[in-house]
């Protein structure tokens, strides 16, 4: 998988087989891959990453409530209006 621009298209699903302790980013390589399956040692690679991004984006929500919370109370404190558009 070391050459980038390249296209796979699997025949009966065939098991791939990659060589790698980090998730590989397929779209900045260029790489597309159809009807295939991973091995399952890439397998939990990839599950570790999804895992650690959805920890990630969960401490970054709490992170976010806590300061929309925080801004709100002190906003009250204050006397003062402020609308907080938080999506």
């Amino acid at each position: 998988m070391a050459k980038e621009g390249v296209s796979y298209i699997g025949i009966n699903q065939p098991t791939v087989i990659i060589d790698s302790k980090v998730e590989v980013d397929w779209v900045k390589k260029n790489i597309s891959m159809e009807n295939v399956v991973f091995d399952w040692k890439y397998q939990i690679v990839v599950e570790r990453s999804n895992k650690k991004n959805l920890i990630y984006l969960k401490f970054l929500h709490i992170w976010i409530l806590t300061i929309n919370w925080t801004l709100k109370r002190y906003i009250e404190y204050k006397g003062k209006i402020l609308f907080l558009n938080m999506k």
